[in-house]
């Protein structure tokens, strides 16, 4: 094995880099993630994992391991949550200002 490894470094080179290829892949953010399952991920006690695979709304992204949601869609879903809090909020504070001009 040592001397095929002296005698091809380069196709040992080759066989490295397709393994790092499958086990790694670009994000949407531009970073190198890991490829790692679900399972591994909670075994490792680590509350994101990374499939390389998009998610139902196309992002490629990491996941959450208590509940498999992407990062993406989550930041997105905090984010309407958060605007429709806020627009209800006006609502409320418009009807009590109408309401003490009133009486």
């Amino acid at each position: 094995m040592l001397t095929m490894i002296n005698k091809y470094p380069f196709m040992v080179y080759l066989f490295l880099f397709a393994i790092y290829s499958y086990c790694t892949t670009e994000c949407e953010q531009g970073k190198i993630m890991k490829i790692i399952s679900r399972k591994k991920a909670v075994e490792f006690g680590q509350t994101r994992f990374y499939t390389g695979k998009p998610c139902k709304k196309g992002h490629i992204a990491e996941r959450f391991t208590s509940n498999g949601v992407c990062v993406t869609c989550a930041a997105k879903h905090a984010s309407d949550y958060r605007k429709e809090i806020n627009r209800l909020l006006q609502q409320a504070r418009k009807m009590v200002r109408a309401a003490q001009e009133v009486s």
